[in-house]
């Protein structure tokens, strides 16, 4: 929480949370990928204690991800029935989340957007639409501004070895300029926490 907490005294003093004074004797906040410094946590944790704010981050992020496989399950996959019911409760709740957060990792709940950028992937790929390009930034990009390296760098790999099977099993090299495309996007809204200074 010590995160959260140095940013929510920041921002209530009027300042933005570059330093946390609190872990080591003092060390940067933005320059740290696993630090927590913009998150739906600390925004409420101005206005309440941080493990109040924790709690409801929590809530909220579950939330994100059951909509997120929803929109996942029915748009992107195009499942209509009402077996989708049962995925769209699964990936939320399923043994990776719950482990992380037993263990107080707060900053691992960030990969409850990982639907999400499933989604953009898959619509991105069919109808090659900036929106969902977006989508699919945005959601990785979320994922390193809320301290979750660890994830980003996961779904790297994942979408890298996926864009590469594609390309080589259909034939399709404009696969590897879509995910290019993908890449820059992120890489850009996500740069100032992946390249420390």
């Amino acid at each position: 929480f010590f995160y959260t907490e140095s940013a929510a005294r920041s921002l209530r003093g009027g300042e933005f949370p570059f330093w946390n004074p609190f872990y080591k004797g003092g060390m940067p906040i933005l320059e740290n990928p696993q630090a927590r410094s913009i998150t739906p946590a600390t925004i409420l944790a101005v206005f309440t204690d941080s493990v109040r704010a924790t709690k409801l981050s929590v809530l909220f992020y579950l939330a994100l991800s059951v909509a997120g496989s929803f929109f996942l399950i029915r748009y992107a996959l195009g499942i209509r029935s009402m077996a989708m019911v049962v995925p769209v409760v699964l990936i939320p709740f399923c043994g990776y989340l719950p482990q992380h957060l037993f263990a107080g990792h707060a900053n691992f709940l960030s990969i409850s957007l990982l639907p999400w950028a499933v989604a953009g992937f898959l619509l991105f790929e069919k109808q090659q639409k900036l929106r969902y390009a977006l989508l699919f930034s945005v959601s990785i990009a979320w994922m390193v501004w809320d301290g979750h390296i660890y994830g980003f760098l996961q779904c790297a790999v994942l979408f890298g070895v996926w864009t590469l099977a594609r390309a080589l099993v259909l034939r399709d090299v404009r696969a590897i300029v879509r995910a290019g495309v993908l890449a820059m996007f992120t890489l850009g809204l996500a740069a100032h926490r992946l390249a420390a200074e």
